[in-house]
């Protein structure tokens, strides 16, 4: 029975809380390439506190000229920038090529992120290559987005825990130096963020996990109702909601719900959650975008998501594109003060803090946890 609360659920209808661009697009394309060059990241400048400008990378064609498909982008603008001295070095045929290695076959699957929600939706290109070349023996390879000359990977943990849940942990290369490709194989990217999501991005999601892990999460039964997600343990991050542990400590002693903080999970148990349980409700946060890799079986579909709004421009775009693009028909709740300033500066670990009421979420899930 779907339940009686005051729902937001006009996927067509802007709503003050959305920012960025609502949109979903044609399917992706495959993308083959003779004689391409993967470009390393280059330092463009020695210190830059916007770091995504920092560094540059790329690839490029036979004839000197940056694959705009196979860029790194945010909305509109690049977030690495092209490489343009190194083009136009390229094309002047003054660059040195002894650096360079050659290959004859490489799979490109974009770039690395160590942050838990880039990581996840910024491999696209790679879930859509799976689709083609899950059993062929043969790198995968990555730009990984802080890499130095000789450096390691930060957070090295996060990256190889969601490789290993891929299955490619093993397969995984990254670009240290330039390669040339006699034959390069990639795809145009199914979602960038806060702009649009492709048609086929649901279908690359649910095929991307090792086929071990798909049939373990076939293989889960539900066994409780509501899982509220809870970020009152958390101590950094981008948004801080204020009034969270207030939350928590009202609605801990309800029937069928269970208080889950994401951050004590692994992958595997937190991609189970949407097997264990009827509801996933909570505040917008990185890990609600594991549903759209979740198996459906006949008489068990992921759990349905309930997310609050927090005031206005609290709720990215990336949302509404992947549940229209997925079909999900998730549900969003408004629990905005109604005499606050929304969203504030927060220097406590945090980019910023929402301020939202307390007992439109209480009642959300006492609603929900009431209904037979």
């Amino acid at each position: 029975m779907e339940p009686d609360l005051k729902l937001i659920r006009e996927a067509n209808r802007r709503h003050p809380s959305w920012w960025g661009k609502a949109s979903v697009t044609e399917p992706s394309s495959i993308i083959v390439e003779s004689d391409a060059l993967v470009l390393d990241i280059n330092r463009v400048h020695e210190t830059h506190r916007r770091w995504w400008i920092e560094l540059n990378h790329g690839v490029v064609d036979r004839h000197g000229q940056l694959i705009e498909a196979l860029n790194d982008k945010r909305g509109d603008r690049h977030f690495f920038y092209p490489p343009t001295e190194r083009l136009a070095a390229l094309r002047n045929r003054s660059v040195d090529s002894t650096e360079e290695i050659s290959k004859d076959f490489v799979l490109y699957g974009g770039t690395l992120f160590d942050h838990f929600g880039h990581l996840l939706l910024d491999l696209t290109r790679t879930y859509q290559l799976l689709r083609l070349f899950r059993d062929l023996d043969c790198p995968i390879w990555f730009h990984y987005h802080r890499l130095r000359k000789g450096g390691t990977i930060a957070n090295r943990e996060l990256i190889v825990a969601w490789l290993t849940c891929l299955g490619i942990h093993e397969r995984t290369r990254l670009v240290r130096r330039p390669i040339r490709a006699k034959t390069l194989v990639s795809s145009s990217v199914l979602y960038r963020d806060r702009c649009f999501v492709t048609r086929d991005f649901h279908d690359a999601c649910l095929t991307a996990l090792r086929p071990e892990l798909r049939a373990n999460l076939e293989a889960t039964h539900r066994k409780q109702k509501i899982a509220y997600l809870s970020r009152h343990k958390l101590i950094t991050g981008t948004t801080k909601f204020l009034g969270e542990l207030d939350v928590v400590n009202q609605i801990s002693g309800l029937p069928n719900v269970d208080i889950i903080c994401p951050e004590e999970l692994s992958f595997e148990e937190k991609l189970a959650l949407y097997r264990s349980y009827d509801w996933i409700i909570g505040f917008p946060q990185a890990c609600m975008n594991l549903k759209a890799f979740v198996p459906s079986t006949p008489g068990n579909t992921p759990a349905r998501q309930v997310m609050f709004l927090a005031g206005p421009k609290t709720l990215s775009t990336n949302w509404v594109n992947i549940d229209a693009a997925c079909g999900f028909d998730d549900l969003y709740v408004d629990c905005h003060p109604q005499q606050d300033a929304g969203q504030h500066n927060t220097d406590d670990g945090f980019q910023r803090s929402n301020s939202f009421d307390v007992q439109t979420v209480v009642n959300t899930v006492r609603r929900l946890s009431a209904q037979g």
